[in-house]
């Protein structure tokens, strides 16, 4: 028994040694304003989610260190040349960047998205009387009469010689029929036209399955082509993002990712400065990663009438990172993984409205 404990703590003196060693002078820790994962106060203090994991840990294992801020694109450089020892800034995960530097155990999954200008009100009623008049509407509503048309007048073939008093045997009956088509579509059912034929009937019973599936089709493809939300820029998938000017911040994964899917981006120094640009109608759309996008919508655009598109892209990992030659990730990625499963963890990540994200 006395062996056993003696062996358990050489270990645990020897693990203590490996941090000094790796420790034993004050790390230098890279930053970047992240909010809500970094947020930089006017007393030059930091919060954060990245800032409570990083200082959970350092705590954890007596790690001494400071803070240096660096501008986002300078991060994995500062890594590669040892400017800094670890960046706790949100990093996502990428081919490249696994090539320039070592990473840790991610601690938050996310997605990009793109923000777009709202339409004013005045705007919207504008688009609207347009789109009423577009190919797309006026083609809907061409092939909606067709299919009215079509099983009008087979209605009018089946009843005009024995139901004449309704569906007359003239080109009046024709319209009769086309009538006595829109009203069972529409389920009004005024009752002034009805076939009485077998033939007659047995049309109008396939036409009332076949309109209930066709109206809801065309009631959603109408409303579509009228409104196509508040939101409609013309973006409806990823792809038109390369129709318009689309904006994000340099040096960032987005950047890439935009760049590989054929979409040249309009680059920017911060989200902050994008989202201005967007405001101003410099851009189109700004793209960028969720939380972090959704958390300057709300506390500083929130008056601005800009709001995400309701469609995600590129999964990222969010990891701490260090120099590709460093042992500090077999120290951190422990500590790491135990922060991520304190109750702390989870009620931050809702006081930021951020799903579990792992």
């Amino acid at each position: 028994m006395r062996i056993t404990y003696l062996f358990l703590c050489l270990i645990v003196l020897l693990n203590h040694s490996t941090v000094n060693a790796q420790t034993n002078d004050t790390l230098k820790i890279g930053i970047t304003n992240s909010p809500p994962f970094i947020i930089e106060h006017s007393d030059k203090q930091y919060t954060g989610l990245s800032i409570y994991l990083w200082e959970s840990i350092a705590h954890s294992q007596n790690i001494p260190f400071k803070y240096v801020k660096l501008p986002k694109q300078e991060l994995v450089y500062a890594l590669e040349t040892n400017a800094i020892d670890v960046s706790i800034s949100p990093l996502t995960v990428t081919a490249e960047r696994i090539n320039r530097i070592k990473f840790s155990q991610p601690y938050y999954i996310s997605h990009s998205i793109a923000v777009v200008k709202n339409e004013s009100s005045n705007t919207s009623w504008i688009n609207t009387i347009k789109r009423i008049f577009s190919y797309r509407f006026l083609n809907v509503v061409g092939l909606l009469f067709l299919i009215l048309l079509f099983f009008g007048f087979l209605i009018w073939l089946a009843e005009r010689k024995t139901n004449n008093s309704e569906f007359e045997s003239n080109i009046k009956g024709v319209w009769s029929g086309i009538w006595w088509s829109a009203v069972t579509m529409t389920t009004v059912g005024y009752g002034d036209k009805s076939p009485k034929t077998i033939l007659g009937r047995l049309i109008g019973l396939i036409w009332m399955f076949a309109a209930i599936i066709i109206i809801s089709g065309f009631t959603g493809a109408i409303a579509s082509s009228l409104t196509l939300d508040k939101l409609d820029v013309g973006i409806n998938s990823f792809s038109d993002l390369r129709k318009i000017s689309t904006g994000t911040v340099k040096g960032s994964a987005s950047a890439e990712n935009l760049n590989r899917q054929f979409v040249k981006p309009v680059l920017f120094k911060s989200v902050e400065d994008g989202l201005n640009e967007l405001v101003n109608d410099g851009i189109g759309a700004f793209v960028y990663d969720e939380p972090i996008l959704v958390y300057n919508l709300q506390s500083k655009f929130g008056a601005h009438n800009l709001a995400p598109l309701p469609f995600k892209f590129h999964k990222q990992y969010y990891a701490f990172g260090f120099h590709k030659k460093s042992h500090l990730d077999s120290i951190i990625n422990p500590e790491l993984l135990i922060t991520l499963r304190n109750p702390t963890w989870a009620a931050l990540l809702n006081e930021y409205d951020l799903n579990s994200g792992l």
